[in-house]
């Protein structure tokens, strides 16, 4: 019974993984998905995904190592996971225009004057729900 039992244990810990994998969408808008790598799949690493070491795997080979199979999967095939997209890097920073500048000041002038206005409705709300006294 112990051997079943432990079999049954070693099977379902091979069948699940620490690591996850990543999915994002493309220029295209189109869905990837990055799976997880290790040391045998190297060439499947996602070029548009950042890599790290997954730790869960590397503490669930330590504890397996007696098993052997568990080790092998987890490093081989299962020790890097994808955690964040890689952006693009612009190299150049886009031109002021002048024109824009001053539209976008004019514009935080406008939402300064709204949130004073705001404000202000607030006070008066408020006065007139607590009254004068304020309770």
């Amino acid at each position: 019974m112990k051997k079943v039992l432990s079999l049954v244990l070693i099977c379902s810990v091979l069948l699940t993984s620490c690591a996850d994998s990543l999915s994002y969408k493309d220029k295209d808008n189109n869905k990837q998905t990055a799976e997880s790598v290790g040391l045998f799949n190297q060439s499947d690493k996602d070029p548009n995904a950042d890599y790290k070491l997954c730790v869960g795997n590397i503490v669930w080979s330590i504890i397996l190592c007696e098993t052997i199979i568990a080790p092998i999967y987890f490093i081989g095939w299962s020790i890097m996971e994808p955690v964040t997209v890689k952006q693009n890097i612009v190299l150049a920073a886009p031109i002021a225009d002048p024109a824009q500048e001053a539209l976008k000041d004019e514009a935080r002038e406008k939402q300064g004057a709204v949130l004073a206005n705001i404000e202000a409705h607030l006070d008066v709300a408020e006065e007139t729900l607590l009254g004068e006294d304020g309770h």
